[in-house]
């Protein structure tokens, strides 16, 4: 009878592991779902898309951390802090805080909540903190820089910019546009950094709109930057009342004093354009070609057009085909039957 008696108790147990076991594997699958889920809002910084149901269903009891090992209870508070659910979040935050202490990301949204709510003491403390034990994160720096900025600390601006790993330098626009806005206004700041060299290097890492803005300010100074976006209106406006020679005169003073802008040089050949000006048309080309890197299929037209008025269809044709084949741009038919269409 004994061993009946065992074999049933073997029995049930192993019938209690199996029940166990498949519940553990249901966690396992519904965790990987949400784990995708919070990723995806992690890399794109879209914590806001999603609703109080979701963020309620952020279980982070078991497991705790991520896939990235970054603590769940601190990632459910920056849901609800972009909610504006601060206490909230704040209460979840300190009850969390032993959840992998050593990325910080509990410190990191306590900072951004005390910076909300304009706590001022609270912000620098953790703002501080941060950033002098882990100040390869960009995210630390965005923060606090910020707050150095607003207080005019351009010194510790650049001290703490410095301190950031190279490579983590090459990866993330938001760190040169603080350390370039920090600089921007103050042509004095601007050479004692040496900020020139800095936003020309900016400028050779990201395509960004307002990485190159900054980076414009301190090369060509904030003043020619002013006038040039000022200018630009007189210009378009001495075009349409048909002034074309002092449309053309206003726009080469234009890219005198922002000469990266590419809009700009846009506007110039327009002008020159529909003037059926086609040989100024052409030699602008060139020099297009040498100052970006970059051309929309509308300027590949223009000069396409007046290089074939010009009468080289060879190279007027290729740029047709390239447009023909990659976009779908309205080419004339004019155009199209000249190059074999």
């Amino acid at each position: 009878m004994k061993p009946k008696k065992y074999n049933l108790i073997f029995l049930i147990f192993l019938f209690g592991l199996s029940i166990f076991v498949g519940y553990l594997s249901i966690l396992r699958f519904e965790n990987s779902q949400l784990q995708f889920q919070i990723s995806s809002d992690i890399y794109q910084n879209t914590f806001k898309d999603k609703d109080l149901e979701f963020i309620n269903n952020i279980d982070y009891s078991f497991p705790n951390l991520n896939i990235f090992s970054m603590p769940l209870g601190a990632i459910k508070a920056k849901y609800l802090i972009e909610k504006d659910s601060l206490d909230q979040a704040l209460k979840l935050l300190y009850e969390t805080r032993n959840h992998n202490p050593f990325l910080m990301f509990n410190e990191y949204n306590l900072a951004d909540i005390y910076g909300r709510r304009s706590e001022i003491d609270s912000f620098n403390y953790y703002s501080k903190y941060i950033i002098e034990n882990l100040p390869n994160n960009p995210v630390h720096f965005v923060l606090y820089g910020k707050k150095l900025q607003m207080e005019n600390k351009t010194d510790s601006v650049f001290y703490y910019f410095d301190q950031i790993d190279s490579k983590v330098k090459k990866r993330d626009p938001q760190l040169w546009k603080i350390i370039l806005a920090a600089v921007a206004a103050d042509s004095a700041a601007i050479r004692k950094f040496n900020a020139k060299e800095l936003a020309l290097e900016a400028k050779s890492l990201f395509d960004d709109e307002q990485v190159n803005l900054l980076s414009d300010i301190i090369i060509f100074s904030k003043n020619n930057i002013d006038e040039a976006m000022n200018l630009e209106t007189i210009a378009m406006n001495r075009f349409n009342e048909g002034d074309i020679k002092e449309s053309i005169k206003i726009f080469e003073q234009i890219i005198d004093l922002h000469p990266t802008n590419i809009q700009y040089f846009n506007g110039l050949v327009k002008v020159h354009y529909y003037t059926n000006n086609f040989n100024e048309v052409q030699r602008l080309y060139d020099d297009y070609l040498v100052r970006f890197k970059d051309i929309d299929s509308e300027m590949l037209y223009l000069f396409s057009v007046a290089i074939i008025n010009n009468g080289n269809l060879a190279l007027g044709c290729q740029n047709i085909d390239m447009i023909v084949s990659n976009t779908r741009f309205n080419v004339d038919r004019k155009i199209l039957s000249a190059c074999g269409y």
